[in-house]
């Protein structure tokens, strides 16, 4: 049995993102292929839990001051204190893990404090294996950029194995974060699979006709059964894409009038910088490994083991300044937040709008289900809408729209104003949605807009699909999620970078056609089914199994 320690900043507490959730579906998967694990991970402060340990051993949780955020002002350097604190070390050295996977360039700082620690006691240092669940470098604001692309340089410089979700990012560390000394066969594309809560729900009636339907007479290909065209470490075409990496950068229809005050944002970042960690890493060289003199936080942390229970459970524009201001409040807004609660009101839906048309009857929806921050650029989904509405279209074929909106900054607010004004019949959702929610959603949901420019993979592409409901992304090999689903058959691609009145057009004559959005929909279920969390973790065993042996 394969012993794994899995490091992530977030993991089960007060899940904020899909980083949190891929996180607990691989370690869940893992579980399940024979392998025993240890988590690391970060928590909020006055988080009483208890959390889900998705099957692990151990989980280890470390109290963080910032939580709702993944970049620089994170809680990533806490996160490294406390991984070399004596009772972590001890546990990990009485563990012997194998190797050591690690979420996002915010695990190296802690791999390489643990690994300090466990090398000045004379022990083992597993290898890492840099788990990319995203580049941040393509979204993050230019002030930022010199960090990570030091942070994450160096993480795919220190790994054994860099796993990307997708061609288009393992492309990109290749060739703009990879050092030359690095064989490109290093970086390895493992695509995220549905996972196993959305997977075990039932599927909608209409569809479920449908697919009893297509099975009498029809058999899905076997290479559904296998991640498709990145396969294991043996086939290098689609890792090796073709289609040029690009940042995304405009971001429309942005308040600045209902951004925080620059100072608030500046007290916070001197706050935050104040940890040892920060300091080391600001006055060395990026990806230096960290000094094991570093004084020592007395942040808590708490352990856990599992009970009885089996738990279950994101082309540049014209507009760049305004999406880095964006960017920069959104950013300011979440300093030092912990966990939102959201309204008791989990749901604003007003009275209806206007009847569907009867062949939407049972599908009214046209949702938009992503965080609400600028990288994920929802203010796109808003602005269609607008144009939709501005046109008569969302009345005339009875469209209803859907967000999710459960953050609570400037930037989200005003787009649920935006929303509500222009589409009077919305509906709103504003918790964190679980598999269930979400199932429900999907089963109602027409069309789903995915309206980032960029996105390492985009989950809830194949949560909707996993439901039927087909998907517009962004066309260009940009969106990872496009490498499982394929257009045309599986996924709708479009310029989403296009004027507003434009794609309007094009989404309102998709929409009239309810015959392809049927059959692609039949097509999304199928292949979004096919690649499992079982799937996925036999695949990343196997490339965590080859660099042992290469190591041997």
């Amino acid at each position: 049995m394969r012993r794994l320690v899995f490091i992530s900043l977030e993991f089960s507490a007060a899940t904020f993102s899909g980083n949190g959730v891929y996180a607990r579906s691989q370690v869940r998967s893992l579980c399940k292929q024979q392998c025993e694990l240890l988590v690391i991970s970060g928590k909020p402060v006055g988080h009483a839990g208890p959390n889900q340990t998705e099957g692990a051993a151990h989980l280890i949780e470390v109290t963080v001051p910032v939580w709702g955020r993944l970049d620089q002002l994170s809680g990533w350097a806490e996160l490294a204190e406390q991984a070399a604190s004596d009772a972590v070390v001890e546990q990990v050295a009485i563990f012997q893990p194998s190797a050591i996977l690690g979420v996002d360039w915010s695990s190296l700082p802690a791999y390489q404090a643990l690994s300090t620690a466990l090398q000045a006691k004379g022990l083992h240092v597993p290898p890492y294996v840099y788990m990319n669940y995203r580049v941040y470098l393509r979204t993050c604001l230019p002030e930022d950029a010199e960090f990570m692309q030091g942070m994450e340089s160096a993480a795919a410089a220190t790994a054994a194995v860099t796993v990307a979700l997708s061609r288009s990012d393992a492309d990109f560390i290749k060739h703009q974060l990879l050092p030359p000394q690095k064989p490109a066969a290093s970086v390895k594309v493992l695509l995220p699979a549905l996972r196993s809560d959305m997977a075990a729900l039932s599927l909608p009636y209409d569809m479920d006709v449908q697919h009893n339907k297509l099975e009498s007479t029809h058999t899905v290909s076997a290479a559904c059964n296998t991640q498709p065209n990145v396969h294991s470490d043996a086939s290098t075409a689609a890792q090796d894409s073709s289609q040029p990496a690009t940042t995304v950068a405009a971001a429309r229809g942005a308040h600045d009038d209902l951004s925080p005050s620059k100072a608030t944002s500046e007290m916070t970042a001197k706050a935050v910088d104040e940890s040892p960690i920060r300091s080391v890493v600001k006055q060395t060289s990026f990806g230096a490994r960290v000094s094991p003199s570093i004084g020592r936080r007395t942040t808590p942390f708490s352990t856990s083991t599992p009970d009885d229970s089996d738990g279950v459970e994101s082309s540049p524009g014209d507009d760049q300044s305004t999406f880095l201001r964006a960017l920069q409040d959104h950013h300011a807004a979440a300093d030092g937040m912990l966990h939102q609660e959201a309204p008791s009101q989990d749901c604003m839906a007003p009275a209806q709008y206007a009847e569907p048309s009867c062949d939407s009857c049972s599908r009214p929806y046209l949702t938009c289900c992503v965080r609400l921050s600028p990288e994920k650029e929802p203010h796109r989904f808003v602005e269609l809408v607008e144009e939709l509405a501005h046109q008569d279209i969302v009345q005339q074929l009875g469209i209803v729209p859907v967000m999710c909106a459960s953050a609570t900054t400037p930037y989200a607010l005003a787009l649920v104003a935006r929303l509500q004004a222009a589409a009077p019949n919305c509906i709103i959702h504003t918790q964190f949605l679980g598999p269930e929610e979400l199932a429900k959603v999907y089963s109602k949901t027409r069309l789903n807009i995915h309206p980032c420019l960029y996105d390492a993979y985009g989950m809830t592409v194949v949560e909707a699909a996993s439901q039927g409901a087909p998907s517009v992304v962004n066309g260009g090999g940009t969106v990872g999620a496009a490498d499982l689903l394929q257009a045309p058959s599986e996924v709708f691609e479009m310029n989403l970078a296009l004027p507003f009145a434009q794609l309007s057009s094009q989404v309102a004559q998709l929409w009239k056609d309810a015959a392809r959005l049927a059959e692609v929909g039949q097509a999304a279920v199928q292949k979004a089914r096919s690649w499992t969390e079982l799937a996925n973790a036999s695949v990343l065993m196997t490339l965590v199994d080859d660099i042992l042996e290469s190591s041997i």
